[in-house]
């Protein structure tokens, strides 16, 4: 993928990652996916240490 992909249209992404607009990933894909680069989850902010909390 030469180009940045917000500079190109959604049908040409589409066919570059193998991807149909109208139905989306298939199960297998999204597996083979999630082994390569990982679920798509932010990680959780770490709660503040409660020594921190009572100084405030």
């Amino acid at each position: 993928m030469a180009a940045l992909a917000h500079t190109q249209t959604a049908d040409s992404l589409a066919q570059q990652l193998h991807v149909a607009l109208d139905k989306g990933l298939t199960a297998s894909q999204v597996e083979k996916n999630q082994c390569k680069y990982g679920k798509n989850v932010l990680p959780e902010e770490p709660l503040p240490p409660l020594w921190e909390l009572t100084l405030e």
